[in-house]
C-alpha cells in the first residue's frame, strides 16, 4: 500500500475528531447558565490593605510616689519620689524598693527590718498583689509591726490610695504578723492602719 494513500484517512480522522472537540465545547458552553459563566468565576481583584499608622508604644511619664517613713513618734511622714515609669506598677515597685533600703534622712526611720527583699508585685485594677520575703517578719513588738505593716501599706498604695492590697510573704498570704500575732487583713486598705481619707 502507498504511503500517501495511508496518510490520507489519518489525517482525515484527525481533522474530525477535532471539529467534534470544538462542537463540543461549544454547545457545553452554551447550556451554562449565566452564573457559571467562566467570566463570573473570576475573583474580584481585592482592594490594597488599608494602610495602618506605626505601633506606638507606650511612653515612660513622670509619676510621683510617696515613700513612707516613721517619726520619732512613730508616725508615718511621706517623702515624694519621682519616678519615670510606664506603669502603675514600675512606678510602685520602684517606691517599695526604696522603702526595702532604708530612709537616707537620719531624722526618719523604718520599722522594716533590713534584708527585706521584694519578690513579686501585680497591679491589677484596685488591687495590689505583694510578695515579700520572709525578712519582714523578723523581730520587734507590736509597735514595729504596726509601723511596718503601715509603711508598707501607705507607700504600695500611694498611687491608688483606696486600692486594696494583697500582702504574701514568700508566697503565703500573710494572716498575722510577729509574736504578738498582729491580726492582718486581706485585702488591707489605708482605713485598716489609721487613714480615715
Amino acid at each position: 500500500m502507498n504511503e500517501r494513500h495511508f496518510l490520507w484517512p489519518v489525517l482525515i480522522l484527525v481533522s474530525l475528531g477535532a471539529l467534534v472537540v470544538v462542537a463540543g465545547l461549544s454547545w457545553w458552553r452554551a447550556l451554562l447558565p449565566p452564573w457559571l459563566e467562566p467570566a463570573a468565576l473570576e475573583l474580584p481583584a481585592q482592594a490594597p490593605a488599608p494602610s495602618l499608622p506605626p505601633a506606638t508604644t507606650a511612653q515612660p511619664v513622670r509619676q510621683t510616689a510617696q515613700v513612707y517613713w516613721l517619726a520619732s513618734d512613730g508616725s508615718p511622714v511621706s517623702k515624694p519620689l519621682k519616678v519615670k515609669a510606664k506603669s502603675d506598677q514600675v512606678t510602685l515597685a520602684q517606691a517599695l524598693e526604696t522603702l526595702l533600703q532604708g530612709p537616707t534622712d537620719p531624722n526618719l526611720t523604718s520599722a522594716i527590718p533590713q534584708g527585706t527583699r521584694l519578690l513579686n508585685l501585680q497591679v491589677k485594677g484596685d488591687n495590689i498583689y505583694l510578695d515579700l520575703s520572709s525578712d519582714f517578719e523578723r523581730g520587734g513588738g507590736s509597735a514595729s509591726m504596726l509601723g511596718r505593716m503601715t509603711q508598707v501599706v501607705y507607700t504600695a498604695t500611694s498611687v491608688q490610695p483606696k486600692a486594696n492590697l494583697w500582702l504574701s510573704v514568700e508566697g503565703q498570704p500573710l494572716d498575722l504578723l510577729g509574736g504578738e500575732g498582729l491580726e492582718i487583713p486581706q485585702p488591707a486598705t489605708r482605713q485598716d492602719f489609721g487613714d480615715r481619707n
